[in-house]
Parts: structure tokens; C-alpha cells; sequence
């Protein structure tokens, strides 16, 4: 008996990203058009926490098995980016293709709270973290007994380096039959140049004297490639109804993949949707996947 949360470990990650753009669009003829957008992307809010992270190593000591959770993080500093687009549009309207470039924006975010949590050591594990601070030079190291156990960890509000990484993606109808369209579209997404999550800041664990800078968190992560077929049919009246499949390749290295983050592996994505026309300027649509 007793409150689940005390014996299940909570991993979790919330970041509410949102975006702000200014944007422009020129036909040059019936047939091609051009969009351009400048856009600000900013995060509020947002949680990191995890429990049991792989290792954490304080001033040469390798701490295992603690609690590591960074609350109400928010944007300090960020870089502004661009996305731009080009449309072909036959002139019977039967085919159609577009291609967007969407440009990388680097974020440094930050968070208002103090980092806390504990750390809990075997034996094992406290006479390693005994050894590594000896051979990293450190007088005053505390015996195996004394490190052994549970320990409070403190750190002054972090921050943290990361990037929305760039984008390019082609996308192409043509309706076959009278009413009856087919959609084909690719994404290509550069997440390989997120090697890891940067996590700036220091801890402290008092009770045994050790302090320092907090570890990175390692991604490797792989480009994504998204591969995307529709079809839609408005043979009645004022009616669409669409549906939809996307694959997408994996992303997450199977190294170094984390409960906060997707599954290393293939996602697969099945889309239907209605929508229907209010007037000639206005129409309702809905989806679900």
C-alpha cells in the first residue's frame, strides 16, 4: 500500500515551444508563387526530469542512480530564422508541387528554480566515487562508509543550449480522376546536428564536500526523413474527406535513448480527416491520427 509515486520513477519532458512570424507572398503569374516568413520561436514553461539518468560525474566522482529535474525553464536568448517557399500550380489546377526550406534557430534556455534531488550509492558505487576523487587529486576525501548512502544534491539555476535544426521538404498533388487527388510528400529534417543537449550549470553535494559543473546530456541523433501518401475526395458537395499515411525513419540513437525522448525505431502514422466548406472564404476541417 502507499502512494505509487514513491516506488515508479517519473521521466518527463514538457516544453511549450511557440513561434512568431512575419511573413510575405507574391504570385508571379497563375502558375508560380513565392512565400517568405521571418520567424521567432521561444519556449515557456517547460520541465525536464528524470529519474535514474545513467551516471552523473561530480569532480571526477561517478554518482549513479540519482534524481536530476530542471523546472520552469523558459527562452534567455535566441536567434531569429527563415523560412521560405515556391509553389507550382498547373494551369487546369490537376497538379500541383511545392518546396520549403525552413533554416535552423539556435535557443539558449534557462530556468528560474534551484536544481535539487539525491543521489544513492551502493557500497560499489561509493568506493569508486572514493578511488576516482583520490586519483583526481582532491584532499579531504571522505571514507567509503561516509559516501555510502544517500546524499542531497544542490545547483544554481541552469541553462540550456539547443537548436531547432533545419528543414527541406518537396510536396506534389495530381488529381487522376475528376474529384479524386493523390498527395506525396517528403521531409528531410537535419537532427544530426544535435550531437547533445547542453546543460550549463553547477552542482553541489554538501554533506560530502564535491562540486561541479553539470554533464551534457548525449543525443547522436540520426536525420529524420519523413515519406507521406494521401488521397482526397471531394465528389460531394462542399465535402472533403481525406486520409492519410506517413513513415518516418529512426531518429534516436538505440545507444542513447532515454525514456523523455521518442523510441529508437520506425513510426508509422495513419491520418483521416473531413472538412466542409462554410462559403467561398471559410471552411471547417478536422483530423485525427
Amino acid at each position: 500500500s502507499g502512494d505509487i509515486d514513491n516506488y515508479s520513477p517519473r521521466y518527463q519532458t514538457m516544453l511549450k515551444i511557440g513561434e512568431v512570424a512575419i511573413g510575405y507572398g507574391y504570385a508571379f503569374n497563375s502558375n508560380f508563387s513565392l512565400g517568405l516568413s521571418v520567424r521567432n520561436t521561444f519556449v515557456s514553461n517547460g520541465t525536464l526530469e528524470t529519474s535514474k539518468m545513467s551516471m552523473l560525474s561530480l569532480t571526477g566522482a561517478t554518482l549513479a542512480g540519482h534524481r536530476l529535474k530542471l523546472d520552469n525553464l523558459k527562452t534567455r536568448r535566441m536567434a531569429p530564422g527563415l523560412k521560405a517557399g515556391l509553389q507550382y500550380l498547373s494551369d487546369n489546377k490537376r497538379f500541383g508541387i511545392g518546396a520549403t526550406f525552413r533554416s535552423s534557430v539556435d535557443l539558449e534556455i534557462e530556468g528560474e528554480d534551484q536544481i535539487s534531488g539525491q543521489t544513492s550509492l551502493s557500497y560499489l558505487a561509493a568506493r569508486n566515487a572514493v578511488e576516482d576523487l583520490k586519483n583526481a587529486g582532491h584532499e579531504n576525501v571522505p571514507n567509503t562508509e561516509e559516501v555510502k548512502g544517500t546524499h542531497q544534491f544542490t545547483g544554481a539555476p541552469p541553462s540550456i543550449n539547443s537548436s531547432l535544426p533545419e528543414q527541406y521538404e518537396l510536396s506534389a498533388y495530381y488529381e487522376f480522376v475528376k474529384n479524386h487527388r493523390i498527395h506525396l510528400g517528403y521531409t528531410h529534417t537535419r537532427y544530426s546536428n544535435n550531437k547533445s543537449l547542453e546543460i550549463n550549470g553547477h552542482l553541489s553535494v554538501p554533506d560530502l564536500g564535491i562540486e561541479s559543473e553539470l554533464p551534457s546530456i548525449p543525443l547522436n541523433w540520426k536525420n529524420m526523413n519523413n515519406y507521406r501518401l494521401g488521397y482526397s475526395n471531394t465528389s460531394f458537395q462542399g465535402i472533403t474527406f481525406r486520409g492519410g499515411y506517413v513513415l518516418t525513419d529512426q531518429v534516436t540513437s538505440s545507444d542513447y535513448s532515454y525514456a523523455t525522448m521518442s523510441a529508437p525505431g520506425l513510426g508509422h502514422t495513419f491520418v483521416l480527416g473531413v472538412g466542409v466548406d462554410i462559403n467561398h472564404h471559410l471552411s471547417f476541417d478536422i483530423a485525427g491520427e
